[in-house]
């Protein structure tokens, strides 16, 4: 991994923040060394809600070879972010990833960010997540996280859903909000102690170390003898490396070089892995599911069953193909096994809700970035009661 000793000030304004830009670019990129700046332009990228993205283009001498790559993502990682995430461990997902060919090309890091591959695409919009026409949009992401939970990433191998549940469940029980008393108020309504308590009855609903990461939540099913229902239930247990943060805007649609791309030759590209690490499968399926909605999280924007079989469906035939095999032709096992599948995803949403509202929780105290997080917390931890009734009954 490359590392330039280099801190990007981009608070300055836009002429400091473009020429950090263009300097990281020539410390970091191969082949950019001797870059001037009058060759190079800066554009602001429209993102995520942690981070401040810029394209950097270079109109390359001629004589400069085919190979070296004439633009540059650069990333800023945002004020506070370390608060959640380890940029260390950031780094090296992303250097893991890069190195096995699943995520775009790592030019190198610096003090607050890092350099990538620039990749002519555009993010999906939350609607298409679940579009089948003219793109079918689960049929591609499907296999493709798939491919991601396929890959054997160094580092910690345990599930990191509850640990991470965990800390910042005692990160925002110690937040106050005396010099607002809108957020106070809103944070009071979230009733902290009772989310606590509900936190330690998901754990024992769902895979978690309070029931040998889900082994004695399968003793009825074993004693069913209803092998097509228990091979579900264990395939969605299965702690894999996950994205954690599927959202539309980490899915991108990639551009050909003749422009648009047709429906059925369609390629998206996951990015961003700052949450990324071992967890259960089921957990990144519903997360996934629950970025159907959007930031404004209508709940009537999450997929039906149907919607979602048509995704795991995609996925199956990519990551577990003998495992459909060995259902056999018998649509009974078939639709056990599916039926089994939903039910038992499906209930992961609790966790994604309190991963996520969480989250928004400790951002809405630190993060300079302007977006009303309280609010979306409480959208989140709505969609939790509204799914614990559904899912839980």
């Amino acid at each position: 991994m490359k590392v330039a000793k280099f801190t990007l000030d981009y608070k300055s304004g836009g002429a400091v923040r473009d020429a950090g830009c263009k300097q990281v670019a020539r410390l970091l990129v191969d082949g950019w060394s001797g870059a001037k700046d009058e060759d190079m332009a800066v554009k602001e990228i429209q993102g995520g809600i942690t981070n401040l993205l810029y394209r950097v283009d270079w109109n390359a001498p001629a004589g400069t070879p085919a190979g070296v790559e004439r633009q540059a993502l650069v990333r800023i990682f945002g004020d506070n972010t370390e608060i959640m995430i380890d940029r260390k461990r950031d780094n090296a997902t992303f250097q893991a990833l890069s190195d096995r060919g699943f995520s775009p090309v790592l030019h190198g890091v610096y003090d607050n960010g890092r350099v990538e591959q620039w990749m002519e695409s555009r993010p999906i919009e939350d609607a298409e997540m679940s579009q089948r026409e003219p793109i079918d949009f689960p049929s591609i992401v499907g296999p493709e996280l798939a491919r991601m939970h396929a890959l054997d990433v160094p580092g910690e191998k345990s599930p990191m859903l509850w640990k991470f549940l965990d800390s910042w469940y005692d990160m925002a029980a110690d937040i106050s909000f005396a010099d607002d008393a809108a957020k106070a108020a809103a944070l009071r309504a979230l009733d902290l102690p009772r989310l606590r308590k509900e936190l330690d009855w998901v754990m024992t609903q769902l895979p978690s170390h309070k029931n040998r990461d889900g082994d004695t939540l399968l003793g009825g099913l074993r004693s069913s003898g209803n092998a097509a229902r228990l091979k579900a239930a264990q395939f969605v247990g299965d702690i894999v490396f996950s994205h954690n943060d599927l959202l539309s805007g980490n899915i991108l649609l990639l551009k050909p070089s003749g422009g648009t791309p047709s429906a059925s030759a369609a390629k998206i590209k996951i990015i961003d892995y700052e949450y990324g690490g071992y967890n259960y499968r089921g957990f990144d399926f519903a997360n996934h599911f629950c970025e159907y909605m959007g930031f404004e999280f209508d709940l009537s924007n999450y997929p039906d069953k149907l919607s979602q079989i048509h995704f795991l469906k995609a996925y199956i035939r990519q990551a577990a193909p003998d495992l459909l095999s060995s259902l056999g032709d018998s649509t009974d096992a078939r639709d056990a096994f599916f039926t089994e599948l939903h039910t038992r995803v499906n209930r992961f949403a609790l966790a994604s809700h309190f991963f996520w509202g969480l989250w928004a929780i400790i951002q809405s105290r630190h993060s300079p970035i302007d977006f009303d997080f309280m609010a979306y917390a409480h959208r989140r931890f709505k969609g939790y009661w509204a799914h614990k009734r559904s899912f839980f009954g």
